[in-house]
């Protein structure tokens, strides 16, 4: 799973949450089963902290809380932003 993530790229400290990664899985028998894993990138494949991916795995990787306060201000902030920078540029004060 280590490698999955690692490969994306996008795996960045500061928006993904290693404690929050859930891995859901489609189990031969037809039932789904849903898994927190907490990641370790120093740890080798085992079934706790870095388990090997089977085909139709899910891999879910959460926002970090600094993440989602960033995006919450970002959402309340940004049509603010947008409507001065409109009366701005229409001249209104």
């Amino acid at each position: 799973m280590n490698q999955a993530l690692l490969i994306t790229g996008e795996f960045k400290t500061s928006r993904a949450s290693r404690s929050n990664v859930e891995l859901i899985r489609l189990n031969p028998n037809g039932t789904i089963s849903r898994e927190n894993v907490p990641v370790d990138f120093a740890q080798g494949a085992n079934a706790k902290n870095n388990p090997i991916l089977r085909d139709n795995d899910i891999v879910v990787v959460s926002r970090s809380n600094t993440a989602r306060v960033a995006d919450a201000l970002d959402l309340v902030l940004s049509p603010g932003a947008g409507i001065i920078t409109l009366l701005s540029i229409l001249g209104i004060r």
